[in-house]
């Protein structure tokens, strides 16, 4: 992805998280009335997040927990816009939006304690802007995964596929792995230590029920997202190693049967092994002269 274009989404999406807060804003401190039979503008506190889940969690537990996830959201929406290609220039403003959604909703409930609803249409249906510019990159982005996806990597591209060798797939699992007994390790401690700090504050059962099963949930959700941002990353890099030799594999084929007909090795820009690139034109060069 150019620096030029990861500069533009990011200043759309700012721009996109401030107009929404802007709005809010207006909407906390006036708290207008606008109401018709199918439309209406008034102040909604939605306390709810996630289908009105975690509303059980004390403000400050809940505050802590979203804004982990808030921090989550925004290193793997710049970690996964670095990596995209420049040619899904769609895609990547869905996510654009997708994003600036999510956080602007994600704002609220870390600064306010419940998402600004205001707009309405009938009498059950309130939303925001922040709901606006999520949901249309929301189906941009299940078009393209749906539709579309050959557009990530053109046919036209010898190497087409992410996983091109079982290597790849094996870096992964060791990844992954890696990833799983971390997880495990790191939420057996924290489950076991907040048990005992709930016991020693004498709190109801029902009370440290439902504390202990918001913090599973939390933990399940940043352990499941960095899990697909970790095979998103093990594809992208792995295929920036194996990908050279394969197409140096390609090369070398084509020389040892074509050799007047084979062109020099041409690698991506951020492909490691660049030196392939040198011994292939070396190869030629001898070729030319024998």
């Amino acid at each position: 992805m150019k620096k030029r274009d990861y500069w533009v989404l990011t200043g759309l999406c700012l721009c996109l998280i401030i107009l929404d807060q802007l709005t809010k804003a207006y909407i906390v401190e006036v708290n207008p009335h606008i109401e018709t039979s199918f439309f209406s503008i008034k102040l909604l506190k939605n306390l709810g997040l996630i289908g009105g889940s975690f509303t059980s969690l004390p403000p400050k537990i809940l505050q802590i927990s979203i804004s982990t996830i808030g921090f989550l959201v925004v290193c793997l929406f710049f970690s996964v816009q670095y990596f995209l290609s420049k040619r899904i220039l769609l895609f990547r403003i869905g996510l654009s939006l997708a994003f600036s959604g999510v956080f602007g909703n994600l704002l609220d409930k870390i600064f306010r304690g419940y998402v600004v609803d205001f707009i309405g249409l009938g009498s059950n249906y309130y939303f925001n802007l922040a709901d606006v510019f999520q949901w249309p990159g929301i189906f941009i982005i299940l078009y393209f995964i749906l539709f579309k996806n050959n557009d990530f990597w053109p046919d036209k591209d010898q190497r087409g596929r992410i996983w091109i060798h079982r290597y790849q797939k094996h870096f992964l699992n060791v990844s992954l792995v890696t990833h799983l007994g971390l997880g495990l390790l790191l939420w057996t401690g924290g489950f076991t230590y907040l048990r005992v700090i709930l016991e020693q504050a004498k709190t109801t059962e029902e009370f440290a029920k439902d504390i202990l099963i918001n913090f599973s949930l939390v933990c399940g959700l940043i352990y499941f997202s960095f899990a697909l941002f970790l095979i998103w990353f093990s594809g992208k890099e792995s295929h920036r190693i194996i990908g050279p030799i394969f197409a140096f594999k390609r090369f070398i084929h084509s020389y040892t049967t074509k050799p007047h007909e084979t062109q020099k090795l041409r690698l991506r820009s951020k492909d490691h092994l660049k030196e392939l690139e040198e011994i292939s034109e070396t190869l030629l060069k001898n070729s030319q002269k024998g």
